[in-house]
């Protein structure tokens, strides 16, 4: 960071307190990437104020949700590949934190960015949400249930974590069993979705918040953990791999760290799901697995399985992550043909040298499954050539994070919808020296 970049944004950060027009941020360095600590770049400028105001950081804050029509097919696929496993699919995504603070708010931290309009952003979010369930998808629209009161706004996020509250989780869990309910699914015949005891219980549960922490470490800021009560649930929830799920309709969560934090269910969500649906949910969520982790090993340790299919996945997708990404439906897609018994071909060697490239002319495959028994690798690129366009680049990602009993030897992806575009051929880009013994590929 040179001398001109910090005096640049120590001004920037003056003008900020000298207009009036905004709060001061808690401090300079949260104006640019330039002068945050690297572990925190990328999540710069940072919107904040005052110790009990919100913190919301710049990946918090796309303007754009809804699928391209590539991703529209992927989801169609998708959709389509789980209901012939014979269960279906529901998408659990919190709503953006900014649209949730609503445009006051927004516009009184410091470092704002006075172009974001809450209005549009929450026509996209809301454009996102009707073109999901087009595609055969449930999704409750959880900014509608987040924003339909002052109350709810208020208890539905920590201002200085990225997740929800208890109580946040809880009245997303109830518009969930509404949306399931209003799809007519035969093993929820006759539920009827209802709030848990907001009262609480004895119990409760003290949030350091991560934001609170990034501004103690970069701004030495001193910001108060927040102690919430939990919504009073039914016991009835499975932990992961649990044998006792008895009579009542399965659910698997499959989430992120918003179902999983610190390597627990922090949040209740797996207990606020069972209790409004009167189900048992088995939760394969992954803190730190992404919006791909625990869907993929859900799907590839077989606990969807076919021959005893849930009556639901539930799919916590991370808001930051979103449904736009090709390459995580395509990944999605290719643990789904693996879990419906797809076998990979005999395998060719990966190169170590890091870098393979296969012909795909004359080949009509509709996916590559990469075998990596020994691998520590967390990512493979994957740019496919074709004949009438120009390339394609996706990457298949599974995070170390994911645990042992979620984990599996094979990778995959999709290359439904290709074919006429006529693909060529295939580079595998990754890290040869710790892709690990064993590596192959196959269609």
């Amino acid at each position: 960071m040179t001398r001109l970049v910090r005096t640049m944004a120590l001004a920037l950060a003056s003008s900020i307190l000298t207009t009036g027009v905004h709060a001061a941020p808690l401090c300079p360095e949260f104006t640019s990437p330039d002068l945050m600590p690297s572990k925190y770049r990328k999540l710069a400028p940072v919107l904040s104020g005052g110790s009990t105001d919100w913190i919301i950081t710049a990946d918090q804050m796309d303007v754009n949700y809804v699928p391209a029509s590539q991703a529209q097919f992927l989801l169609r696929e998708i959709a389509r590949q789980f209901e012939a496993k014979g269960t279906k699919l529901a998408i659990l995504m919190a709503p953006p934190r900014p649209l949730v603070a609503g445009q006051e708010a927004i516009d009184a931290l410091g470092n704002n960015p006075e172009e974001f309009d809450i209005a549009a952003v929450t026509d996209n979010y809301n454009e996102m949400v009707t073109m999901v369930e087009a595609a055969g998808i449930i999704m409750p629209n959880l900014l509608a249930v987040a924003t339909g009161s002052s109350e709810i706004r208020q208890d539905f996020y920590y201002r200085h974590d990225t997740h929800w509250t208890p109580a946040g989780a809880a009245y997303s869990a109830v518009a969930l069993a509404e949306a399931v309910a209003a799809a007519n699914l035969p093993s929820f015949s006759g539920m009827t979705p209802t709030l848990p005891d907001f009262s609480g219980t004895s119990e409760t549960y003290t949030e350091n918040g991560s934001l609170a922490l990034m501004a103690n470490k970069v701004c030495g800021a001193d910001i108060s953990p927040v102690v919430s009560g939990f919504p009073a649930f039914d016991n009835q929830h499975a932990d992961l791999l649990g044998d006792t799920l008895g009579n009542k309709p399965k659910v698997i969560l499959a989430g992120s760290s918003f179902s999983n934090r610190y390597k627990r269910d922090a949040y209740r969500v797996a207990n606020a799901v069972a209790s409004t649906m009167g189900a048992n949910v088995l939760n394969a969520s992954v803190a730190g697995g992404g919006a791909i982790g625990g869907i993929e090993g859900a799907l590839l340790t077989g606990l969807v399985d076919k021959d005893n299919p849930p009556a639901l996945v539930v799919w916590e997708v991370p808001y930051t992550e979103g449904l736009r990404s090709p390459s995580t439906l395509r990944q999605l897609l290719g643990a789904l043909a693996l879990s419906n018994g797809k076998k990979m071909a005999a395998g060719r060697t990966l190169d170590t040298s890091g870098k393979t490239v296969i012909s795909l002319a004359n080949t009509n495959a509709e996916l590559i499954t990469f075998k990596l028994p020994d691998t520590e690798i967390e990512e493979i690129k994957v740019k496919i050539s074709f004949e009438k366009r120009k390339d394609m680049n996706l990457k298949l990602r599974r995070k170390t994070r994911v645990p042992a009993e979620l984990r599996s030897d094979y990778w995959s992806l999709s290359l439904a919808g290709m074919a006429k575009n006529k693909p060529v051929s295939a580079t595998f880009t990754y890290d040869g020296a710790r892709i690990g013994a064993g590596a192959v590929f196959g269609f």
